[in-house]
This record gives structure tokens, C-alpha cells and sequence, in this order.
């Protein structure tokens, strides 16, 4: 084997470790030559123009400086020399190194789910998150456990903005036509073929990893008709939902039942904004917090995760760089529901 020095990106970053591959990118852990500070390096397989739109998207949430999101350190072409194949010329984005890996892992190993005041707290940091970029008019479209890493306090970064798009739209209408997402967690105007509203994608994959923190389950399959599950939801027949995924999703409060199933309602419109799900009776517990309640709390959190890690590691495997359950949504024609039957 080629020694560590020769495996380099942009002959300045040396090549750790393979962190991930995916069909159009792999991701290594490398080390800056000169300071030796490590980061996560992203790098395309083949050139894509797709990839420009992304490094502006990630230019404008990293001029934010939000501690719940990844930063974008460097981005540029250059020479990459990795272990198994020759040097060539690829394109690459240098990104700030989560180094705990995915939440998801700490929610399916060894325990499932954190308890609502755990989550509570973790899901209050992810929303300041997207608040953040929210406010910059940047909507992410693809939020699910998976685009969510840990850094070394074990506090969440939102990293994967290879779906983001202006809130805006194209033409300034506020409405987005580009199907993109994860299926678990798209919401059904996605399915529908119907232009949308991004913030009120985001709004709806929140509820999914929101339900998916607590209980390490989804609410539902997919956001359609055709589902069982979300149908429930679609008729506002509540009561039958919570009767029917109880063996999934049981033995959650009331205050955390009322805000989810606002979150991943089928009308868009009835969904709450951030602000409304700062304000919800569900997260007053942490909201209402003073500093000394907050940083108690966080170490209290601290200390699960710690606890959770050795399992973790013990049964981590290489990541999907793309995250491979991404990707552009085809339609199921699903009739739906009239604008009459959802307001």
C-alpha cells in the first residue's frame, strides 16, 4: 500500500480514511498538511453541474455560523490521490468533521429512541438549525435522521444540503417544482406532483425525525393514501391512528402525540411554523429553562450519549455517502384529498 502521503486531495489534505461512498460521491476523514486539524472531504466521482448549486447553498448557511449546522471550509478541482486508484482531477468541498457520526446510530443502538426530555432538548437544537438557514431563505428538503451528524459534545449539526434550494423558488414565486427526497419522510404534496412550498417540506421531514427520535420508528410508510397508516392521518381520524402504530409508537404524552401529527399534516398549510413548534406546550419544558436548567440538562444528555457509544462503535459500518434513499421522487398518482376534506 501507497503510503498515507500520497493519498492526498488537492495535494494539501492527507487521505485518514474512507468515511463513506455513495453513486456519485465518496467521503473521507483527511488532515490539513500544515495545522493538522481534520475534516470531512467530499469528492464527486464525475463532474457535475449540480454540484456548483450545492457550494453556493452551503457558502450562504456557513456565513450563518449556527452551531447546529456543518460548515463548508474549502471548495474547489484539484488532484486527488486515494489508495486505490491514480491521481486525476475531481471536484471536492472540504466540510467541518462530525466527529460522533449520524444521531440515528444513538437512536437504534443499543436503546431505541431517547426519552422526551432527552429529545425534547436535541430536537430544540436541530430546529434552531433550521431556523437559522430558514431565515436566510434557504430550505433544505431532504431533513431526516440521517443528514443529521454529532460533533464532539455530541450536539447536532445538519449537514447534506445537496437538495437545498431557495424558499424563494426560481422565480420568485415562493412555490418549488424539483421532486427530491427521501420517501420515509417526503411529505405527500411531493407524491402528488403538486408545486410546494419549502419551508413546509422541511416543516413535515422535522415531524418524521421528530417521531423517529423519541420511538426509533416511523409514524407511517409512506405519506399517501395508499398507506394505512398515514390515511389515518390524511381523514384527521386520530384516535385511530394512535390505536393502530401503538405497537410501534406507544406510550408518548399527549403534548408530543398533538404537535407531530400537526407537523405531518396532509394540508401544508396546517402545519406549524418554526416559531409555532418553539412555542409549543411540548417544548416548554425546555424553553422555559433558565441557563443553569439548560447546561444541566445538556450535560444530563452528555452522559446518555457517552453511555451509548461503545455500542455504537462496536456496530458502526461504512456510511452511504449519498445517503442512497435520497433521490428524485417518482409519482404514485395517488388521488389524495380535496382542499375541502384537509381544511
Amino acid at each position: 500500500m501507497e503510503s498515507s502521503e500520497e493519498n492526498t486531495i488537492n495535494n494539501k489534505y492527507i487521505i485518514l480514511e474512507n468515511k463513506g461512498h455513495g453513486g456519485t460521491a465518496n467521503v473521507y476523514l483527511v488532515e490539513d498538511k500544515n495545522d493538522k486539524k481534520q475534516y470531512a472531504c467530499k469528492v464527486l466521482k464525475e463532474v457535475s453541474s449540480l454540484f456548483k448549486k450545492e457550494i453556493e447553498i452551503l457558502k450562504k448557511v456557513s456565513s450563518l455560523n449556527n452551531p447546529f449546522i456543518i460548515n463548508l471550509i474549502e471548495y474547489g478541482e484539484g488532484p486527488i490521490k486515494t489508495p486505490s486508484k491514480p491521481k486525476r482531477v475531481r471536484q471536492f468541498a472540504i466540510l467541518e468533521f462530525a466527529s460522533k457520526g449520524e444521531l440515528y446510530d444513538y437512536i437504534s443502538c443499543p436503546k431505541k429512541g431517547f426519552s422526551e426530555k432527552h429529545a425534547k432538548l436535541i430536537f430544540h437544537k436541530i430546529i434552531k438549525g433550521v431556523q437559522a438557514f430558514h431565515n436566510a431563505g434557504i430550505c433544505h428538503r431532504d431533513m431526516k435522521m440521517q443528514n443529521i451528524l454529532l460533533d464532539d459534545k455530541y450536539d447536532p449539526k445538519i449537514c447534506d444540503f445537496g437538495y437545498g434550494a431557495e424558499i424563494k423558488g426560481k422565480d420568485g414565486s415562493g412555490k418549488l417544482d424539483e421532486f427530491y427526497g427521501t420517501k420515509n419522510y417526503c411529505p405527500p404534496e411531493i407524491f402528488l406532483n403538486k408545486k410546494y412550498e419549502g419551508v413546509k417540506v422541511d416543516i413535515f421531514c422535522l415531524g418524521v425525525v421528530l417521531i423517529n427520535l423519541v420511538t426509533c420508528n416511523f409514524g407511517f410508510g409512506t405519506a399517501t393514501i395508499k398507506d394505512k397508516f398515514y390515511r389515518k392521518i390524511m381523514g384527521k381520524k386520530y384516535d385511530d391512528y394512535w390505536k393502530l402504530v401503538s405497537n410501534k409508537v406507544g406510550g408518548i404524552s399527549e403534548e408530543l402525540k398533538n404537535l407531530y401529527v400537526k407537523m405531518v399534516s396532509y394540508n401544508p398549510k396546517l402545519r406549524p411554523s418554526i416559531d409555532d413548534i418553539l412555542n409549543d406546550p411540548w417544548m416548554k419544558e425546555v424553553t422555559s429553562l433558565d441557563d443553569k436548567g439548560y447546561n444541566e440538562l445538556d450535560k444530563e444528555i452528555y452522559e446518555e450519549f457517552k453511555k451509548r457509544e461503545v455500542d455504537v462503535l462496536n456496530n458502526n459500518e461504512t456510511i452511504d455517502a449519498d445517503s442512497s434513499s435520497s433521490y428524485e421522487i417518482s409519482y404514485e398518482n395517488d388521488r389524495g384529498l380535496s382542499d375541502d376534506e384537509v381544511e
